[in-house]
């Protein structure tokens, strides 16, 4: 029967992945697995993971192969963006608070193409990195594969963002790899 550790999807999805089967042939996996399920239901189950964006659902008639659906990976830029919403910065601060992130992060000035990727703009406390520094991260970006033209200008932000950082980063560490569930929601005041 089913293990208890595990649930339905995870066992599917683990079926799947190993190899794209139709229906009937996921019955016979399920079976092999100890796992009973009537062909109809298991068509349910695997109709409403397909609406919902998990698995993918090609026609190669007379059956349907079910393939996993990959996700995309988020960015750090959307991370950090998304961590500042839920946290509730306005989004003026969040444009210096992204950047002392990266530049944390990075130990580099940031660049108006990684402002737009986050979908924030310039703000007064952002002030233009020194040529040579912002030169030099061109350099470091260009062996990455990343070009960024000469005219384009680089932050650095200027201030005590040191809380929101943290707040900012805990945020998107919780939210990207879905562990808020181990941290203690509160911390001890006394003993």
């Amino acid at each position: 029967m089913f293990s208890p550790e595990k649930q339905l999807r995870e066992i599917i999805l683990e079926e799947l992945r190993s190899d794209p089967v139709s229906i009937s042939g996921l019955v016979r996996k399920l079976k092999a697995r100890g796992i009973e399920m009537h062909r109809l239901i298991l068509t349910g189950y695997l109709k409403a993971l397909s609406d919902a964006g998990v698995v993918r659902e090609r026609a190669i008639p007379p059956s349907k192969i079910f393939t996993p659906v990959v996700p995309r990976e988020t960015t750090i830029y959307e991370a950090l963006s998304a961590a500042c919403d839920e946290v509730g910065i306005d989004r003026r601060r969040a444009a210096a608070v992204c950047v002392y992130a990266l530049e944390r992060l990075f130990h580099r000035p940031v660049f108006r193409r990684e402002l737009s990727e986050m979908r924030l703009t310039e703000t007064p406390e952002l002030r233009n990195a020194q040529p040579q520094i912002a030169a030099e991260a061109r350099r470091l970006l260009a062996k990455a594969g990343y070009r960024i033209p000469e005219s384009e200008p680089a932050y650095t932000a200027e201030g005590d963002y040191e809380k929101e950082f943290v707040a900012v980063v805990t945020s998107a560490l919780y939210s990207s790899f879905r562990i808020a569930h181990l941290a203690l929601d509160t911390k001890q005041t006394t003993l």
